[in-house]
């Protein structure tokens, strides 16, 4: 690796979350989203926030500890959606992806880490 010089900015911390973090991100969530891949329903994250919180944190901690995601949350459901014209020709068509919502609690957990260390 050539050599690039001092570093601009401080090298960024462990990424973690926290129990009460994750219970408000687990509040927050819509409950009329659509299941994704992993077959687990907004709604059943959103109720669950209250009740199992130490389940979902130890998940999402060990996730982040081992710098991996489980096989399901990499999955994604990929429909094509008519804009408008000539259902034949797929110019007329946009792709929705539906990912796995604890996919997009993981991405927003390390979005808002990078985020805090940016700024």
């Amino acid at each position: 690796m050539p050599d690039l010089g001092p570093r601009l900015r401080p090298p960024m911390a462990d990424v973690s979350v926290q129990v009460g973090e994750l219970a408000k991100l687990l509040r927050n969530i819509n409950p009329n989203k659509a299941v994704g891949p992993d077959n687990i329903s907004a709604r059943f994250m959103n109720e669950i926030a209250a009740e199992f919180e130490p389940t979902p944190f130890l998940t999402f901690q060990a996730s982040l500890q081992q710098s991996a995601l489980r096989n399901v949350w990499k999955e994604v459901f990929v429909s094509p959606i008519l804009k408008k014209g000539d259902r034949s020709k797929p110019a007329n068509y946009r792709l929705l992806s539906l990912t796995c919502i604890c996919c997009k609690l993981i991405e927003h957990i390390i979005t808002s880490s990078v985020m805090n260390v940016t700024t």
